[in-house]
């Protein structure tokens, strides 16, 4: 009986789980190319309509599909994307990851609106300091500083203040070297002391750009 009823997900990962070590990778920061993107999508978009109840196969799809749409250029494909990412939020709303992907997808093609705000704000609520998570509710709050109103603000100072006192350092000089110059200067001045933090932060990305990381 137990079988029976885990046969369909057995049946959905069968077509994932080859595909698992790729998108571990880009967890872990790796660029893949246009063609192993498509790959992964065709595989978790199988798996998906194979299980379509599992908010990690929606994540993942949503994931993808979010990375592929940017690299093409393709908004269509980014709302796909971000549409995987609301099912998956609904199906596990205490799952943080889901939130902060499904406020960067959206926020990637239709900029700060009600649906990136409440995205961050339940990132921020059930995820706290999930590190990847937190990276990347950060990143939004920068990139859309002057569309965000003052309580976001206070959200990402409070959490740029939470992680500095942390100590995840590397954490965040990595998501230096990724901002925009206007967004280094915003994190600067999110942290306790702009002048001496930012400048600790800015000579470890430093350090992390020239060693290759």
């Amino acid at each position: 009986m137990l079988f029976l009823l885990a046969a369909p997900r057995f049946w959905a990962y069968s077509v994932a789980l080859p595909q698992d070590g790729r998108y571990w990778s880009m967890g872990e920061g790796a660029v893949l190319s246009t063609g192993e993107l498509a790959v992964l999508a065709r595989a978790y978009r199988v798996a998906t309509h194979r299980h379509a109840s599992s908010p990690e196969l929606r994540n993942r799809l949503g994931v993808v599909e979010v990375a592929l749409g940017l690299r093409l250029l393709d908004d269509a494909l980014v709302r796909e994307g971000r549409d995987q990412l609301v099912v998956a939020a609904a199906l596990a709303p205490l799952r943080t990851d889901s939130w902060s992907r499904l406020a960067h997808a959206e926020f990637s093609t239709n900029g700060v609106n009600s649906l990136v705000l409440e995205a961050l704000r339940l990132s921020w609520m059930t995820g706290r300091l999930e590190i990847p998570d937190a990276m990347r509710r950060l990143q939004v709050y920068l990139r859309g500083w002057e569309d965000l109103p003052p309580e976001a603000r206070d959200d990402a100072r409070a959490q740029a203040t939470l992680l500095w006192r942390g100590r995840h350092l590397r954490g965040l000089a990595e998501l230096y070297i990724a901002l925009l110059p206007d967004e280094r200067e915003r994190l600067r001045h999110l942290l306790p002391d702009p002048d001496a933090d930012g400048a600790r932060i800015a000579g470890l990305a430093t350090q992390l750009s020239n060693s290759g990381r």
